[in-house]
This record gives structure tokens, sequence and C-alpha cells, in this order.
């Protein structure tokens, strides 16, 4: 099962879609972010890991840190 993925910024159509696909292909925020390098070289990924949490959630940042929406 894919994680929930949290995209920033999410009004970047061709980011979004590019994220959604490489996810498909990587089973750790790690794959995920090399995956995405190439086309954006300061993408950080990182899975959220709160206590109790049953489900994975991947935060996943173009600019490597979350920036305000256009």
């Amino acid at each position: 099962m894919l994680p929930t993925l949290i995209v920033n910024p999410h009004s970047d159509e061709k980011f979004l879609a590019r994220v959604e696909e490489a996810a498909a292909d990587s089973p750790s925020p790690r794959d995920l972010e090399t995956a995405l390098r190439r086309d954006f070289p300061r993408v950080v990924v990182r899975a959220r890991e709160l206590a109790g949490q049953t489900s994975a959630v991947w935060y996943v940042y173009r600019e490597g840190r979350w920036i305000p929406e256009p």
C-alpha cells in the first residue's frame, strides 16, 4: 500500500505528477527522494513518525522545506 503523500507545493502540477509516479516504485522515503533528485535537486522526503501511527505518511518538499503556496 502506498503511503499518504503530503506534497509541497501542492499547486505545482508537474512536481505532484512526478511524485505520484515515482512513489509507486519507491519503498522508502530515501528511495523516493533519490528518484526525484534528478528533476528536483533540492527535494527532501521525510516520513512522519508519530507514536501509535498506523499508516505511512511521507512529506515531500520540492525546495527542501515547506514553502507558502503561490
